[in-house]
């Protein structure tokens, strides 16, 4: 099995591939500039054949290597369609029931979890809080998949298991777990053993301190320069939720065992591709360990990947029989390049061209400022030369041109979005539309440079503002003991300590707005005002975004650079 995989990946440049890879270098290098990427490595695979196989850029700015093919990544949430085929694997082995209760399993879980099963972990639909991003657990001392398990069984669910969707990375850390615990074997060791031994894939391992050859640096872009990413303590982050690593070549072979029954047969891949259903029927855009789309009308199986360093992607149109998988190392919009690629080797993704109106200067202005996307994650628009761009790395990003006066259709993937007025011809939010989604967005505010500074009416309360934020660069119990704060804010600032908030030296009001008629919650409560500051701290001048309840208190903050 491994020869004839081996053998089906050979590269296909033939002529009509080779102009095509022109086009994608040439796409791929304004990316880079665009997006600051140091380095990237792309595999396009074509009916099993991989067409294309390039590094971009340098995978170590220090050492100036290059990135290649060969280049090994961290997989990030990637990881997670192995996971689910560990469990799946088990379940055609007669070990696993995806109805099991995961209380067989797991020990010390609480009583409310009794209704959770395997399915649910799979499908991100158990209510169990993600640990990362809901809890914001950065320990530096040494985890285990217990001691993460542990964090959440005191807290709440978010809902009852199969009422609602809600990504959740501590749900693949306990199916790691149940993956020991089934098959005798760490969940790494069962796929090197079960998958990626039979199929050749030599460069995937677990991520760990031992010394990898190939290893990409990772990079963080801070203000006009690159730096390395922060230290990410290994045994919080090499679990089933996204410790793999990987390289361009080895994912194009896991590609190519996907299309036969070599590791799971045809019924259980039905499963893993199929939409979750919740209880009231509804159907999610999610699969066993992979996102399920479709893009003007193509079928798409993807995942992608991100932490600090590392951004990944696998994209399979499967239906055209055409696979992207980009791996990058640092934080980028990694659909969007995904995207971008496929529509070289898929024409009919491409969509026609927007008809270009002239908009008044001072109407684009209007459009910029940010928008609440979703709880917690703001969609930021500026102007660039004239055009609207969009720089959130969660979404399509890029350049936006216009169809109508209010209505803007992103260069790079089929999405759309109207602006919204209010009566007085005000910018109240957006529409976002894209072939499987509408989302109405309420506009937060505009961008800094675009506020007026006023004089500040309350100085007590930017007192207690200033206090707060000396308790988020401490975490812990300096935030418990905070005055002001809603008890979501506490929970969330009180795991870790911001560094970007060290030593505050000068914190300057500049602005303020209501907008509690717009729908903003943050942790939990109903954001009535939100208050704009400059501060100063040792690593430079930065500004701020205060979020405050009706009643005064600070329940969320984000920093910005413009």
């Amino acid at each position: 099995m491994r020869c004839a995989i081996q053998v089906s990946l050979l590269l296909a440049l033939a002529t009509p591939a080779l102009a095509r890879a022109d086009a994608v270098d040439n796409y791929i290098q304004s990316q880079m500039r665009r997006q600051h990427i140091p380095g990237l490595s792309l595999a396009v695979v074509v009916d099993g054949k991989v067409v294309k196989a390039k590094g971009y850029g340098l995978s170590n700015l220090e050492t100036d290597t290059p990135a290649t093919p060969e280049t090994v990544y961290q997989l990030a949430s990637v990881t997670k369609q192995f996971t689910a085929t560990a469990v799946l694997m088990l379940v055609q082995d007669g070990k696993l029931n995806l109805d099991d209760p995961i209380q067989k399993f797991i020990e010390g879980t609480p009583d409310i979890w009794e209704g959770i099963s395997i399915a649910h972990l799979l499908s991100h639909t158990s209510g169990i809080k993600d640990y990362l991003n809901e809890l914001n657990v950065r320990s530096p001392e040494e985890m285990t998949p217990k001691k993460i398990v542990g964090l959440v069984v005191d807290q709440p669910l978010n809902f009852a298991p199969g009422d609602k969707y809600s990504y959740s990375n501590t749900g693949y850390v306990m199916l790691g777990m149940i993956v020991n615990k089934m098959s005798g074997m760490p969940y790494d060791v069962f796929l090197t053993e079960r998958v990626f031994k039979p199929l050749g894939m030599d460069a995937t391992r677990r991520s760990s301190l031992d010394v990898i050859r190939n290893r990409a640096a990772g990079y963080t872009w801070v203000g006009d320069r690159w730096q390395n990413s922060p230290y990410l303590n290994p045994t919080l982050w090499d679990n089933g939720d996204g410790g793999m690593l990987s390289t361009v070549l080895d994912l194009a072979k896991w590609d190519a065992a996907l299309y036969g029954e070599a590791i799971l047969n045809e019924a259980t891949k039905q499963k893993m591709w199929s939409r979750g259903t919740l209880k009231d029927g509804k159907s999610i855009n999610s699969g066993f360990g992979w996102g399920l789309d479709e893009l003007r009308g193509h079928r798409l199986i993807a995942m992608n990947g991100g932490r600090p360093g590392t951004t990944t992607n696998l994209a399979r149109y499967v239906d055209d029989k055409v696979t992207v998988i980009v791996l990058l190392n640092c934080d980028a919009e990694i659909g969007r390049i995904s995207c971008g690629v496929a529509r070289h080797f898929i024409p009919s993704l491409n969509f026609p061209k927007p008809i270009t109106e002239e908009i008044a200067p001072a109407r684009l202005t209007a459009y910029t400022g940010r928008y609440e996307f979703a709880n917690n994650f703001m969609l930021t628009i500026n102007l660039e030369d004239g055009r609207l761009v969009e720089r959130s790395p969660k979404l399509a990003g890029g350049f936006w041109s216009p169809v109508s006066e209010t209505t803007f259709l992103s260069e790079d993937l089929p999405i759309e979005m109207t602006f919204d007025l209010g009566g007085q011809g005000e910018v109240v939010g957006l529409t976002w539309r894209s072939d499987l989604r509408k989302k109405t967005v309420p506009r937060i505010g505009p961008l800094i440079h675009d506020l007026e500074p006023q004089a500040d009416p309350d100085p007590e309360r930017t007192g207690r503002v200033r206090a707060a934020l000396e308790s988020f660069a401490k975490g812990g119990q300096a935030v418990e003991r905070a005055e002001n704060l809603t008890p979501g804010a506490k929970k969330d600032f009180g795991r870790a300590a911001r560094s970007d908030l060290a030593g505050l030296q000068s914190l300057t009001f500049i602005s303020q707005e209501r907008i509690g008629d717009r729908g903003i919650e943050r942790h939990g409560e109903k954001v009535a005002h939100i208050l704009y500051y400059k501060f100063t701290t040792p690593k430079g001048t930065r500004y701020l975004l205060v979020h405050l309840t009706a009643g005064g208190l600070l329940t969320d903050m984000d920093v910005v650079d413009n």
